[in-house]
């Protein structure tokens, strides 16, 4: 018997000028490279243009579909996720898992950053996943005489917040495109900076 696994999967949509990317959730006992391949097939629900070998038209030809990327995961992450990702199925339609909710309760469950600061301001927190997050702030002055504890030896201010529905721009919460799009910035940067520390400068003919 094949054992059904779990995974995070990206189409890559190109709608007239315009490009997006879609996360989603899917589930498989099969190959699934055929599934991803399979859901953007049936991504808008009706008959294909026309197909290449890397993905599908729709809409005379103004959209183009094409499966990006998967990643398997275990089955309690991704019931954890399914908190705020679809599942696409093989149909082309769109459906909440069977999975249990959430206890955000058990905060134990979640991954846990704790970051201390000392004054500043923070606008947001957004993440790719649900986590908890605490902050602890050793500046404490004016702060709310609840929230000033002592924690390791030391008196802080504590904010302790979980992250677990999607957030909107500008707010906390979970959101995939942003953080994704945080991590492909920098590693384009890291990459320039390195080929300029690779280059020997001396060679570059400079104009006096």
């Amino acid at each position: 018997m094949t054992t059904k696994k779990y995974y995070v999967g990206k189409l890559h949509e190109r709608n007239g000028e315009y490009e997006y990317t879609h996360w989603f959730l899917f589930s498989t006992s099969n190959d699934p490279d055929h599934y991803m391949d399979q859901i953007a097939a049936d991504f808008y629900g009706n008959e294909c243009d026309e197909h290449d070998e890397n993905g599908y038209y729709f809409n005379g030809y103004a959209v183009y579909v094409r499966p990006d990327e998967f990643k398997e995961v275990d089955k309690k992450l991704y019931q954890q996720l399914a908190a705020f990702m679809h599942e696409l199925t093989i149909t082309g339609a769109i459906e909440t898992p069977e999975s249990p909710e959430i206890d955000l309760a058990q905060q134990s469950e979640l991954p846990v950053v704790v970051i201390e600061m000392n004054g500043g301001i923070i606008n947001c927190v957004r993440s790719s996943v649900p986590m908890r997050v605490i902050f602890l702030d050793s500046d404490t002055e004016g702060g709310d005489g609840d929230r000033i504890k002592t924690v390791n030896g030391e008196t802080v201010y504590v904010s302790d917040c979980t992250l677990s529905e999607q957030g909107e721009p500008g707010f906390d919460g979970i959101n995939q495109d942003f953080v994704h799009a945080v991590c492909d910035e920098l590693a384009k940067i890291e990459e320039l900076e390195a080929a300029f520390t690779d280059t020997d400068l001396d060679h570059i003919p400079l104009n006096d």
